[in-house]
């Protein structure tokens, strides 16, 4: 994922009222944890239009995320290695 897109999603998620933890994972992924799965894939559908290029982050709840520890642990690594770009604490207003 460009810088250009990457900077476009955050915007549109600083405007929202999601809660959500977005990490960079190695240069081109994006991984979001977020209880609210549903909006945060229906938020990344519609800044999608306006975007160059295509965004297919992966998203997780909590849950989902801890299960990766065990499921798939080198994802897991790679995640925990990651730029976190927006705290999953900060309420992202929509």
């Amino acid at each position: 994922m460009s810088g250009r897109c990457t900077q476009e999603l955050l915007f549109y998620f600083q405007t929202a009222r999601i809660r959500a933890c977005i990490y960079r994972v190695e240069k081109s992924d994006l991984f979001i944890e977020t209880s609210d799965t549903k909006t945060v894939a229906e938020t990344v559908a519609g800044v999608q239009a306006g975007l160059d290029r295509e965004i297919s982050p992966l998203i997780l709840t909590p849950g989902g995320f801890r299960s990766l520890k065990t499921a798939d642990p080198a994802l897991y690594g790679r995640i925990l290695a990651g730029k976190v770009l927006i705290e999953e604490c900060s309420e992202v207003p929509v």
